[in-house]
């Protein structure tokens, strides 16, 4: 069994916070957001791959739990690197703005927790993307997607 954070990565749905994010700052100077002060556990999508195939060939592995997870970040710094990463790329930072439609209740989010992911560790997973590097390959992606239109 597996239980996996929040998977992001290319040709995710639009309205998702991370896709969202990247497609706004490929089109936009200024992104609307909601509620950034939160926490997430993120893993990019290939180390989701890569975690079921090493459960599926350790016999160690039958009859286990796994937490599978690379970070846990507030979503703002989620913002920031995805403004470095545009910075980069397109050479201007994102200035983000808070759209009080898109704010959730408190009553909705999840407290600060982080997935303990030593148990997939012991068996030979590891992530190979870091939040940095996956969403930077992410985000090319979507860049690319847009010049190839």
């Amino acid at each position: 069994i597996l239980r996996i954070a929040n998977v992001y990565g290319p040709g995710q749905r639009p309205e998702l916070f991370i896709p969202s994010i990247i497609n706004q700052s490929l089109s936009e100077d200024i992104i609307k957001v909601g509620n950034i002060d939160v926490y997430r556990n993120f893993v990019y999508v290939k180390d989701v791959a890569s975690a079921c195939e090493v459960v599926m060939k350790k016999k160690d592995a039958k009859n286990n739990i796994f937490n599978i997870g690379e970070s846990t970040s507030i979503l703002r710094n989620v913002i920031t690197v995805v403004s470095q990463i545009r910075e980069k790329y397109l050479g201007a930072p994102i200035k983000i703005t808070v759209d009080k439609n898109l704010v959730r209740p408190k009553t909705t989010e999840v407290g600060k927790f982080k997935l303990d992911c030593r148990k997939a560790r012991s068996i030979g997973w590891k992530p190979k993307y870091n939040l940095k590097k996956g969403l930077e390959e992410m985000f090319l992606f979507e860049m690319n997607k847009r010049n190839n239109m």
